[in-house]
């Protein structure tokens, strides 16, 4: 009962929870890296021969995991639907929403950057969506991934998917992400778009795939589309003067 017994008892309490606490993030972070390479050792490999049975959505959190390191700096909102199975290159699919997720969460960092210079606080936005949906009576998945940036102008919509176009200074960004992403989604007969999101008012990326989206299963696609595919995206806010949201 003791001032000086009360004092080392309320020290050893703190040192305890000063413990349980490095604990937890201990068993998080090893959470969190067990995550990371499940979803790296899944998309890393170069798939020669398209998958069957192929879950969509465990794609999509697996991409996110891997662009976890930009995203995390947004708010997040899933709303993965119901989805029937595809058969695709597996690995290839999750490089192109890896780069999707990446190239929003950059446009976004742009964007608080913007508005940090002027004194006021952005808070990013991103919101992926998956859902069935049949185009020119062929059944397909789409994919949706919107954030609440600047949005891309129209005059540039169709040049972001070309390859080397880039608003970077030089020597910053090979203006290759998306143009690869696009080559992949072709060469599974599907079709990708941007425009902007009504809610959100930024941008949305729109990457739709058939179900069965390989033209010839017995030929791989291109070894080179797998490697450059892992680029990441880069995306640019503009200033005023520079037409909104120009992104590689």
């Amino acid at each position: 009962d003791s001032a000086e017994a009360q004092r080392v008892s309320e020290n050893i309490h703190h040192r305890m929870e000063s413990m349980r606490s490095a604990l937890e993030n201990s068993f998080t972070a090893s959470g969190r890296l067990t995550d990371i390479t499940q979803a790296l050792r899944t998309q890393s490999r170069f798939d020669r021969a398209p998958t069957t049975g192929v879950m969509l959505n465990e794609v999509i959190r697996e991409s996110l995991v891997i662009a976890g390191g930009k995203t995390k700096r947004h708010v997040l909102v899933k709303e993965l639907g119901d989805l029937p199975l595809i058969t695709c290159f597996r690995s290839h699919v999750g490089q192109v929403l890896t780069n999707l997720f990446a190239n929003a969460a950059d446009a976004l960092d742009e964007c608080v950057a913007q508005e940090r210079g002027q004194g006021r606080i952005f808070k990013g936005r991103i919101l992926v969506k998956s859902y069935p949906e049949e185009r020119d009576g062929i059944a397909g998945i789409t994919v949706s991934v919107s954030d609440n940036g600047n949005g891309v102008d129209e005059s540039l919509r169709e040049q972001v998917f070309e390859a080397f176009f880039t608003t970077k200074p030089s020597g910053v960004g090979t203006g290759l992400g998306l143009s690869v992403c696009a080559t992949i989604v072709q060469d599974h007969q599907g079709a990708i778009f941007v425009e902007n999101d009504e809610d959100l008012g930024g941008a949305k990326f729109v990457m739709w795939l058939p179900l069965a989206s390989v033209k010839d299963e017995s030929q791989p696609m291109d070894d080179t589309i797998s490697k450059s595919s892992g680029q990441s995206v880069e995306s640019e806010s503009s200033e005023s003067s520079v037409p909104q949201d120009e992104r590689e």
